[in-house]
């Protein structure tokens, strides 16, 4: 009988350091937003609360942990 290894666990999601969040801005704005309203770590990466773009229109976004490129977006109304 096999035995499964517990899943690892999550970390809580967590501000990310100064340095690492003004490369995290630099790309959101090389990406076309102007405004956020938080940015969080999590295990996954980057993650980014009320993003506007130049349209005005507000997004959920969620970045890759290294090119941090948009790899999902939740459209807010």
């Amino acid at each position: 009988a096999a035995i499964a290894a517990p899943a690892a666990a999550k970390k809580d999601p967590r501000p990310p350091s100064p340095g690492h969040r003004a490369h995290i801005e630099q790309s959101l704005r090389a990406q076309g937003f102007v405004r956020w309203s938080g940015i969080r770590m999590d295990d996954d990466g980057p993650e980014v609360d009320s993003a506007w773009d130049r349209q005005g229109r507000r997004f959920e976004l969620k970045l890759h942990p290294r090119t941090l490129k948009v790899m999902r977006t939740e459209r807010e109304d």
